[in-house]
């Protein structure tokens, strides 16, 4: 939807998108989801995507640094375990995995450098 907005008297022509709700797990486990109203675009959802051979590639959703890998290869994890815990712009954001699965390959370690779109673990279902 379009509108336009007034701003210090000059006018300005916006558009609201609608963004999907997107899982939150603050630092005390306790899952809470976000409203669409405070959600923006920058804040996408990390990326798991399914390939034809079973396998959940976990992708970085924002540029960063790795703090630390929490899985190892050959660990079983369930929806919603931390794999991958990175930082960007001075907050430390969980990377959750989104299917269970065991961890066959892991592409990242503690102290790393990450750009957005960057495999970080595939998971094998």
């Amino acid at each position: 939807m379009k509108y336009i907005a007034k701003l210090n008297g000059k006018e300005y022509e916006i558009e609201l998108i609608k963004v999907p709700e997107y899982e939150m797990r603050p630092r005390t486990g306790q899952r809470i989801v976000a409203p669409e109203a405070v959600q923006s675009e920058i804040v996408n959802k990390p990326e798991e995507v399914k390939t034809h051979s079973g396998k959940y590639v976990v992708e970085c959703p924002l540029p960063g640094k790795v703090l630390g890998v929490k899985v190892n290869v050959g660990d079983l994890v369930n929806l919603g375990d931390v794999v991958v815990t990175i930082e960007a712009m001075k907050m430390e954001t969980e990377i959750l995995a989104k299917e269970n699965g065991k961890v066959s390959q892991i592409n990242v370690k503690a102290g790393d450098t990450v750009n957005t779109g960057e495999v970080l673990i595939i998971i094998n279902d």
